[in-house]
């Protein structure tokens, strides 16, 4: 076989490869994205129904009233599969 035909072959398996990993992309990204969408109506609704907004680091989450006196009331905590743990509480005062 030719060099330039095997050149082309690898070519094709290469675009073949390429495209594959675009459609894996593409359809990851589209699950993100209705993901992040679900998450946003699921919080909306919570603040609607409870009067609490929800926020999450990495590692915890904040929990605060829209009726709170000050932007520091708040409670923060840190999720684990079997309990929560309480971490700070108004005022960032420390709660076990």
């Amino acid at each position: 076989m030719p060099e330039s035909a095997r050149t082309v072959r690898v070519q094709a398996k290469q675009v073949d490869r390429s495209k594959k990993y675009y459609s894996l992309f593409k359809a990851t990204n589209v699950k993100i994205e209705v993901y992040n969408k679900t998450v946003t109506e699921f919080r909306a609704a919570c603040y609607e129904l409870t009067g609490f907004t929800i926020d999450r680091t990495d590692t915890l989450f904040k929990l605060q009233s829209e009726f709170a006196e000050r932007k520091e009331d708040y409670l923060l905590f840190k999720a684990r599969t079997t309990s929560c743990k309480h971490l700070h509480a108004h005022n960032n005062t420390h709660v076990t």
